[in-house]
């Protein structure tokens, strides 16, 4: 047993106390925090998109100015909702003491109007200071999403689109200022037949094709108002328009369990569900590259007639076994590793933002993350013992992909061809036999656990791989004491069944 472990000691030292090992521990964090920092960036950084309105009509523009207005309102309401949710999330206010239209709540149109016509971010502020005996920071207003500017250039008054864009092309590349500072983004153009006859459209001149929300966002506002008129139309009054556009069907996604009325406890059900995606991938691609380390060792370790030294003191099973737990404790290292520094980030920012605080709870108390530890431990079990037999029989690299590569084949594509059948029905017929099926039972149960699956399933399948992992290293257990010292030939599937035969007679006599 001591020298199990000695090989064991070994073999993880070998890999985690390097200097690439300690430099990728550290590196991953400072990528982190540099993604992040990125991110925040490109949000303090990025402005309004700016576009000009071209309105034959005399109709439009007003209406696409409202729209801007509304919008940028919203997002200032939820911007206030989002400050007082994590002041609740910290324990130093409770928003139920606050008054309507400041107590969050859904940010309908008629709370919307009644928040800005109360005070707004001034007033809200004001009543919260009233709640804290502490200061609080100030409720900062988030940029402008959209923003309209009048260039004032003098164009023909039945300028084609054409015309039209070359003249504003200058301003979307940046070539020429806009007013307000940064760049043009587009040009609506609405002729003075739209809305009367059917072919009259309007258009929406870029230079980026690619970002379309401009033209959503400009395509909903000229089809409200259109709809508004036709039901004027109608002989609907304006109260009853707004009465009849203003409906909308409260339906709330609630997880079945749980109570509609707890808007915290959906947010973190909203995070448990979201949360396997992320750590199935990391499960998936874990558990191959760290058997793709243990090939890769194997082989190395043969060529250079190091393996022999080490039979010298250990036997091969005691080998095999070292190296496979070894290698898991190496995989596992990165994980906990950042799994700590996740928590210790999220636990700091948690402390003003609600939903930081949410995902280190939900880490923290989700089940999700011992099975995920789990399933971890026994897919690279299943997966790193067919790489060590695969390894003992090559002599080289090129050799054992030959081998590896329809292993690797089988298991990633219907993992990647199911993934999106599983996360849509994960209590359907495909999910429920992949999940006995021991390839893929791992990552598939990992994305069916939020999804409360009969626990006999999980028990069952959790069970079923845990069995064919054994199996699996006692199988591939006899090939590598076959192979291991063996050189010459080419490595085969038959030779690896010859292998296994060969040692299981030797075993016997």
């Amino acid at each position: 047993m001591s020298a199990l472990f000695e090989i064991i000691s070994h073999e993880y030292r070998k890999y985690v106390f390097t200097k690439g090992f300690i430099a990728f521990l550290l590196l991953i964090p400072f990528a982190m925090v540099f993604g992040v920092g990125v991110v925040m960036l490109q949000e303090a950084t990025e402005s309004a998109k700016t576009f000009t309105v071209i309105d034959r009509t005399g109709q439009y523009e007003e209406i696409i100015q409202d729209a801007v207005d509304t919008n940028r309102e919203r997002r200032i309401l939820q911007r206030y909702d989002e400050f007082v949710l994590g002041l609740e999330s910290t324990g130093l206010v409770d928003g139920q003491d606050l008054k309507p239209p400041f107590r969050p709540d859904d940010r309908t149109d008629a709370r919307r109007e009644a928040f800005f016509e109360q005070g707004g971010l001034e007033e809200g502020s004001r009543q919260l200071k009233e709640l804290v005996a502490t200061d609080l920071p100030p409720i900062e207003a988030p940029r402008e999403r959209y923003r309209i500017v009048d260039l004032e250039l003098e164009l023909p008054a039945d300028a084609s689109a054409d015309v039209i864009g070359e003249a504003y092309a200058p301003y979307m590349r940046g070539d020429e200022d806009v007013p307000g500072g940064g760049r043009l983004t587009g040009v609506v153009l609405i002729p003075e037949a739209f809305g009367q006859e059917e072919d009259a459209e309007a258009v929406y001149l870029t230079d980026n094709l690619n970002d379309e929300s401009i033209a959503t966002f400009v395509r909903r506002a000229i089809s409200d108002d259109l709809q508004r008129k036709a039901f004027l139309a109608e002989g609907l009054s304006e109260e009853d328009v707004v009465r009849i556009t203003g409906l909308n069907a409260s339906l709330r996604t609630v997880k079945a369990g749980t109570q509609a009325e707890d808007v915290e406890q959906r947010r973190r059900d909203r995070i448990e569900t979201l949360l396997p995606f992320g750590l199935a991938y990391i499960l998936f691609f874990g558990a191959f590259s760290v058997g793709s380390m243990l090939l890769t060792n194997t082989i190395e370790e043969k060529s250079n007639k190091i393996v022999e030294m080490l039979l010298s003191s250990v036997s091969a099973g005691q080998l095999m076994v070292g190296k496979l737990v070894a290698l898991a404790l190496v995989g596992l290292t990165p994980m906990v590793f950042f799994g700590a520094v996740g928590i210790a980030v999220l636990t700091f920012f948690g402390a003003g933002d609600e939903f930081f605080g949410l995902v280190r709870d939900v880490l923290l108390g989700s089940p999700l993350v011992p099975f995920f530890f789990l399933y971890f431990v026994l897919g690279y079990m299943l997966i790193g013992a067919v790489y060590l037999g695969i390894g003992a029989l090559c002599e080289t690299i090129q050799d054992a992909q030959n081998l590896s590569t329809p292993l690797t084949f089988l298991v990633l594509l219907p993992t990647f061809a199911f993934a999106g059948i599983i996360v849509d029905d994960p209590n359907g017929v495909i999910a429920k036999v992949l999940t006995f099926i021991p390839l893929y039972s791992h990552v598939t149960m990992m994305l069916r656990l939020s999804s409360n699956p009969p626990m006999w399933e999980i028990i069952a399948g959790t069970t079923i791989l845990a069995g064919s992992a054994l199996l699996l290293i006692g199988f591939m257990g006899r090939i590598y004491r076959a192979g291991i010292l063996q050189s010459g030939g080419k490595a085969t599937w038959k030779g690896m069944l010859d292998a296994a035969r060969a040692s299981k007679e030797d075993s016997a006599r």
